[in-house]
């Protein structure tokens, strides 16, 4: 890296052992050493437990956002709170895609710090998770987002507070949606589902799965044309003939655990590409159950 810091385009630092309790000053420094002179870096990801490099708010705001101010991609997993949405927010108006994951189980994520997220308005990914839970509220959610009209692919599972009116509420502001991820959003309905369903026209991938007031009427939005994949709470109805039956004739098939597929979608069975990403193939099918839209990170 240090070699190399001056024209560094990208840097992923891979999950690996680390000694505990480092001081949270010490890895601020550490970060900030390492990107020292990466000022042309445009994709980093530092996943949980990097060694001495997990991420903090700390090293975030010393050093991610300090010396690399141009990143477009910016994958983090660590011992961070809801203030790190709001460094990332104010610091790094270039991103494209986001993924943050904070392991940190006394903070849950509000709309204090959320709103900060609008204000990246070239992103194009989204993904936020909480280890504690995401409270942001169905208008925080919507009223941040909508200032994104460019978003692409939403991941907020566990958001407890997002119902069927803020779900609606959603596709009408972000209508380029092409993956929506809602896993574990318990107020949500099939009523909401099937509306947001029909006000995204480009929605390609749907993950509901432990969305515990969801019913089989659910299966009434795979009438929707542009549908691929979608992941379903595990209804013991999936079994029976007449399900089966419409399935096949929408085009689906079922590679278990509420995993819908449709049979013209791109499923990845290579088993180097996807064992790299932590994707364990159906014990069955052999299918990776992913499918290329959300697999694919948008393109740089």
């Amino acid at each position: 890296v240090r070699r190399h810091r001056s024209t560094l385009y990208a840097l992923a630092i891979p999950t690996v052992a680390s000694a505990p309790g480092t001081d949270v000053i010490t890895l601020s420094e550490r970060v900030s050493n390492l990107l020292d002179g990466c000022g042309q870096l445009r994709i980093l990801s530092i996943q949980r437990n990097a060694g001495l490099l997990e991420p903090t708010n700390m090293s975030l705001s010393n050093g991610i956002c300090r010396m690399c101010p141009r990143l477009t991609h910016l994958d983090l997993s660590g011992d961070l709170t809801e203030q790190a949405v709001k460094i990332i927010g104010e610091s790094l108006s270039k991103l494209r895609y986001l993924r943050i994951e904070a392991d940190r189980s006394r903070t849950v994520l509000t709309d204090r710090y959320f709103v900060a997220i609008g204000k990246l308005k070239e992103l194009r990914e989204l993904r936020v998770i909480f280890a504690s839970g995401n409270n942001v509220s169905s208008e925080g959610i919507v009223d941040t987002l909508k200032k994104i009209p460019v978003l692409r692919k939403l991941e907020l599972p566990f958001t407890s507070e997002l119902g069927d009116q803020g779900a609606l509420a959603l596709a009408v502001g972000c209508p380029n949606l092409e993956m929506v991820d809602l896993y574990g959003c318990r107020n949500i309905t099939d009523k909401g589902l099937l509306n947001l369903c029909s006000k995204l026209p480009h929605l390609r991938c749907l993950n509901v799965k432990r969305c515990s007031l969801l019913k089989p009427g659910i299966l009434e939005s795979l009438g929707h044309p542009g549908l691929q994949h979608m992941q379903i709470p595990t209804f013991s109805v999936l079994l029976s003939a007449d399900v089966m039956m419409k399935l096949q004739n929408d085009g689906f098939s079922h590679e278990g655990s509420g995993r819908l597929f449709r049979q013209t979608a791109r499923v990845f069975t290579n088993s180097a590409e996807n064992t790299a990403g932590g994707i364990l193939p159906h014990p069955t099918s052999g299918l990776y159950l992913r499918c290329e839209t959300c697999r694919v990170v948008d393109a740089m």
